[in-house]
Order: structure tokens, then C-alpha cells, then sequence
């Protein structure tokens, strides 16, 4: 142990970046605990986790888990307490009891409410001057349907109304072709992308079933940018990035979920995040989906004020751990002083040093690539470029010296099939089921 080991609580075991964080606290020498709602859990089976604990399902029996926090950090003398998944919003409603007995690297759920809904955190980047597509939030199904009725008439040539009234964008751009998705979601697994051609042919009522909008489970209608799609990773503290990590939008389970990882490096990008992190002056975990535009424009479309896959671009050897612990009161990060166990990769920017993953990095969710991935294969082209990235990629699950993960996850999937089925939704949707938050 170093002397400056902290022990550290990950909640959401059943998340591969989870597991990920695990592996690289322990590495660092830092002891780790993790606590999680789900029977099985790949984070829980590994030798990085000094323990594992059983608790409540947060949205579920939100009281009792944030009891079972208290009495973890509590008995464990926990120094830090790292919401990973959607759990955060649950752990964020208890902040005021569970901050008595740790730092918990989570911001006031006010905060978080506006980062996580698609809607608010559009109108709030396009409030502090940035770039963003034209929004429109639809709260009940005659919004909905008015709406597609204007998507309609300009697929036949006629006027459009809402094009006009679009809300948080610049200008006037037309509606089609048009992005729909509910305001709270994960995934992409709702998003529908609605073409010109689709109401031709079926007309407006066709793609007004396939919703079902209401002030409770409010959408939003989005202007399509055409563009490449990158997403960014960062650990954030007082406004000032400690560690980030960008990259392409590849292979992904669904719409949405990325599988594979291989860093992409963009100065602008890293600044749009410095920006708002700074603006919001934003404490914990963040990630953001964006479009990158023919011309270089940068458009934010959603936020996940948490924990995401882009932990997989770090190595045990960049400390990522020290993003983190300039919060609870570690010694200094990323100076000279500490020589020999200093992150092996990091830049300078407007706010100092940041962590960043090594470029030559590359991972993969190997049995989603076996899945998801080669069974998105349509092209002897992307076939090539499927065993290209599997061929070269590291499996995040599966470690030589920590193998146990890698066969819990099959207990893992087991348990969330037999979930899926009961509650008749997909797997993704069935593998955050107790977790979930959706704006109540």
C-alpha cells in the first residue's frame, strides 16, 4: 500500500467500467470496495475488490439504499465514495448524509437533473453561447402530432411551421430529417430518426403510434446534424478537468452503447468541455455525445453527468486514480515531486494538467463485439475493419491474473435474460432496470 492509499466505494459493480476503476485503484494501491443491487456483478468477482456488498435496488427502495450506503462508508472508513452508473441520481438525493462520513464524488441532484435530461442541457449550452441543434421539447402527444404533421407537409413541399418555432438552435433549419427521443433515456435505445421518405409512404399517424409522449415521459424532436460522432470521457473537480479521454463512435450494442474504444485526439473538443465544465463549475464524473459538422462546428448532443466506457482508454500506469483523489485530500497530483508514480501521459491545457489515455490505446467489450459487433456486419469492408479492431484491441473483462470477472459475466448476462424476458424489454433496457431515473 503507498502512503497515500485511500479507501475508495465504487457503486454500479455491474458495469465493465466499473470493474475498469476497480482494477486501477487497486493497482495504485488503494483499497476498494463496491457495492451493487444486482445478484451477480463482474466488479464483485474480481481479486481488485477487498469487498463486495448486496444492497437495495436504488429506484426501487431508494430510503433503504441510501441506509446501506451510510452504513458501508461508515464501516468501511471510507474516504471516497465514486457513484459510477445511473445510481448516481439516487446517491446525489442522499449527498447531505452520505458527505458526513466521506467525500462522495457526486454533485446536488439539481445539478444533475439539468446535465441529464436531453432537453434542459441543450437549452443550457445554447444559454452560455455554444453551438447546439435546433431542440423542441414535446410534452404531450398533440404537440407530437402537430409536429409531425408540419414534418410532413415539408416532405410534400408544403410549409413548416415548427421548423420555425424550433426552439434551442440558431436559425431556421428545416425538420427532416428529424431526431426523436424521450427526455430521460440511455442507450440511444429509443432514439428514432424520422426521414422524408417514411412519411411519404406511411404518413404522420404511422409515426405518431410509435410514441407515446406525455408531460410525465416528455420528448424531444431534434434537428439531424450529419457528421462524424465522438464522445468524451472526463473526471472533473471545481471546474477544472483532471483526466479526459475522447473517441469515435464505432462499434456499438444498439443505437448508442459504444464496445470499442481507440482514442481520439481534438484540441477543440477538449476546450468545448473545458468551457462548460468551467461555466457549470462542475464536480465528478461527465461525458458528452457530439457531432463534429463537415466544417469543423462542434454540436453537443447529450450529457451523461456520470461514469462511461471512456475509463477503458486508461491504463493502470496513467493513474487515473489521481483525477480523483485532488478531492478528498490527496497529496498534490502530477508533479515532479512524485517521480516514478506520476500519470505516464498527460497535457497541458487552459486549466492545468490533465490525465489523458495513452494513443496507442485500444480496447473492446470483447463479448459484445462477438455479438453486437459482428452481428452489425453488413459489408466484406466492415468485416475487415471488425477483425482489424478485435485483432488489435485488449478485452476489458478478461485479465490473466484476475480471470474471474471474465466467467461471472456469463452469470451476469444469464441473470439479465431472465430479467429481460420477465419485464419483456431488451436486454440493455433489462441490464439498468433498478437503477434507472428518469426526471421523478
Amino acid at each position: 500500500m503507498t502512503t497515500d492509499a485511500r479507501t475508495v466505494v465504487l457503486t454500479g459493480g455491474r458495469a465493465p467500467a466499473t470493474l475498469d476503476m476497480a482494477r486501477q485503484f487497486a493497482a495504485a494501491g488503494h483499497r476498494v470496495i463496491v457495492a451493487e443491487s444486482m445478484r451477480y456483478h463482474v466488479a464483485g468477482a474480481s481479486r481488485h475488490t477487498a469487498r463486495s456488498y448486496a444492497v437495495p435496488r436504488p429506484n426501487m427502495q431508494p430510503d433503504a439504499y441510501i441506509d446501506a450506503l451510510e452504513r458501508i462508508v461508515k464501516s468501511e472508513k471510507a474516504d471516497l465514495l465514486i457513484p459510477m452508473c445511473e445510481e448516481i441520481f439516487y446517491v446525489s438525493q442522499g449527498l447531505e448524509r452520505l458527505s458526513k462520513h466521506c467525500r462522495v464524488f457526486a454533485e446536488p441532484i439539481g445539478k444533475l437533473r439539468v446535465l441529464h435530461s436531453k432537453w434542459s442541457f441543450i437549452r443550457q449550452a445554447a444559454e452560455w453561447g455554444f453551438d447546439v441543434p435546433a431542440t423542441r421539447l414535446l410534452g404531450s402527444q398533440a404537440e407530437l402530432e402537430a409536429l409531425l404533421q408540419d414534418a410532413e407537409a415539408e416532405a410534400r413541399g408544403g410549409d413548416c411551421r415548427a421548423g420555425e418555432t424550433a426552439a434551442a438552435g440558431n436559425g431556421r433549419p428545416k425538420l427532416l430529417p428529424l431526431v426523436l427521443k424521450p427526455v430521460y433515456s440511455r442507450f440511444a435505445a429509443n432514439v428514432i430518426v424520422l426521414q422524408a421518405d417514411e412519411l411519404l409512404k406511411h404518413g404522420w399517424q404511422s409515426a405518431a403510434k410509435r410514441l407515446n409522449v406525455s408531460a410525465e415521459r416528455p420528448w424531444v424532436a431534434q434537428q439531424f446534424i450529419g457528421g462524424r460522432q465522438i464522445c468524451t470521457y472526463s473526471v472533473v473537480w471545481n471546474g477544472a478537468v483532471t483526466a479526459h479521454a475522447a473517441y469515435d463512435v464505432d462499434f456499438t450494442a444498439g443505437r448508442g452503447a459504444c464496445i470499442s474504444f481507440r482514442p481520439f485526439q481534438s484540441r477543440p473538443l477538449a476546450d468545448w468541455v473545458e468551457r462548460f465544465v468551467r461555466q457549470a463549475g462542475f464536480t465528478g464524473q461527465i461525458a458528452f455525445d457530439f457531432i463534429v459538422a463537415a466544417d469543423g462546428t462542434i454540436y453537443p448532443i447529450e450529457c451523461n453527468p456520470r461514469a462511461t466506457s471512456g475509463i477503458h482508454l486508461f491504463k493502470a500506469c496513467d493513474r487515473l486514480d489521481r483525477a480523483f483523489l485532488e478531492s478528498c485530500g490527496s497529496p498534490t497530483p502530477y508533479t515532479a515531486a512524485n517521480a516514478g508514480r506520476q500519470p505516464q501521459h498527460a497535457e497541458r491545457s487552459n486549466e492545468g494538467t490533465v490525465i489523458v489515455p495513452q494513443p496507442e490505446s485500444r480496447s473492446m467489450i470483447a463479448l459484445a463485439m462477438l455479438s453486437y459487433g459482428l452481428g452489425s456486419v453488413r459489408s466484406r469492408h466492415r468485416l475487415q475493419e471488425w477483425a482489424g479492431t478485435f485483432g488489435r484491441a485488449t478485452d476489458v473483462v478478461f485479465r490473466l491474473n484476475d480471470p474471474l470477472p471474465f466467467l461471472e459475466q456469463f452469470r451476469t448476462l444469464w441473470s439479465t435474460w431472465r430479467e429481460s424476458r420477465a419485464h419483456r424489454v431488451s436486454m440493455l433496457h433489462a441490464s439498468t432496470l433498478d437503477i434507472e431515473w428518469n426526471g421523478d
